[in-house]
């Protein structure tokens, strides 16, 4: 004989595994330690579905997210809250400077790029003019 009722473990299962990649973590690595303080919908609706269907997750999804920045994002056109001044002797070359900025940040980037445009700034509060001159005439 059959047995007709079924059990809610799979649906519990495909549940919980798609409540997990409601994490902005997961969806947006790259936001991991940003600050800012536009919150992503998105993200702030998917972990609080978490909170509907399981609280533990839920709440857990909220701490990630919010504790490491990636539930915030930047509206178009402004630039990304986690920039990084480094310091490098400008009289050694391209390639030291290169070098300098891959240790203290991670980012790899070429100088002598055709597609890079090197400026000097007075002091930091130059940078949104400057981020925002800079960007894409297809973005504007």
């Amino acid at each position: 004989m059959i047995d007709e009722r079924r059990s809610p473990l799979p649906f519990l299962l495909i549940a919980a595994l798609l409540l997990q990649t409601a994490c902005g973590t997961i969806l947006y690595p790259e936001r991991r330690n940003h600050k800012g303080t536009n919150v992503d919908p998105t993200v702030a609706v998917l972990d609080g579905v978490g909170l509907l269907f399981f609280i533990i997750p839920g709440v857990i999804a909220f701490a990630v997210d919010c504790g490491n920045g990636s539930i915030y994002y930047n509206p178009p056109g402004e630039p990304s809250s986690t920039v990084k001044k480094v310091q490098a002797d400008l009289g050694k070359g391209a390639h030291e400077i290169e070098r300098t900025i891959k240790e203290k940040t991670g980012a790899s980037i070429r100088l002598n790029d055709p597609a890079m445009r090197v400026v000097e700034l007075n002091s930091v509060d130059d940078l949104p003019a400057r981020f925002a001159a800079a960007r894409p005439v297809a973005a504007r």
